[in-house]
């Protein structure tokens, strides 16, 4: 199965669960979700990802220290940071990361600041996109937290997780069995 979507109208390939063409802003969003099949798929399709965004979100500048942004994300538990506050955001700093660009390596966190290490110019979604759109943007992209935007400002970093919650929740709410 693809991850884009080829536009009807000018040919532009587009990530699939985009609603409306990056070329030429035809409207996508018939093309790109199937007819769903149950009250599970209905419920993906027309709810708004606004329903999950239910977490303080998390900002760092891109100056601050490794260390600081480590020490944040323990404390409060999180996986991810955002590296500024508006679109289009400076970057995102997740777990994988500090994994891949810091563990085994000579980094000192106190010099290194995280705009160093962040992921440039992450994927981001807005509030009012179907809950589909996320998961076929992360599912296309292959990461598992994406930035959601209200009025132009953070509004949430939507992970993995937090849609396998909903799923969960649709399927108890739906009398399907876990």
């Amino acid at each position: 199965m693809s991850n884009k979507l080829i536009c009807p109208s000018c040919g532009h390939e587009n990530l699939l669960g985009e609603d409306t063409c990056a070329e030429c802003q035809v409207d996508l969003h018939e093309e790109s979700m199937p007819s769903p099949r149950d009250v599970i798929q209905k419920h993906i399709r027309e709810d708004l990802i606004e329903v999950l965004c239910t977490h303080p979100p998390n900002t760092v500048s891109p100056d601050t220290s490794l260390r600081d942004v480590l020490k944040i994300m323990r404390e409060k538990n999180i996986a991810s940071v955002v590296v500024g506050a508006k679109v289009p955001f400076d970057g995102i700093f997740t777990e994988r990361d500090f994994l891949y660009k810091v563990v085994g390596k000579d980094i000192d966190l106190d010099d290194t600041t995280v705009g160093e290490l962040m992921t440039r110019d992450p994927a981001w979604l807005v509030c009012d996109q179907p809950i589909a759109a996320a998961f076929n943007c992360m599912s296309a992209i292959g990461v598992r937290h994406i930035p959601v935007a209200r009025d132009g400002k953070l509004a949430e970093v939507l992970s993995a997780r937090d849609l396998v919650q909903y799923l969960q929740s649709l399927m108890q709410k739906s009398g399907h069995r876990s």
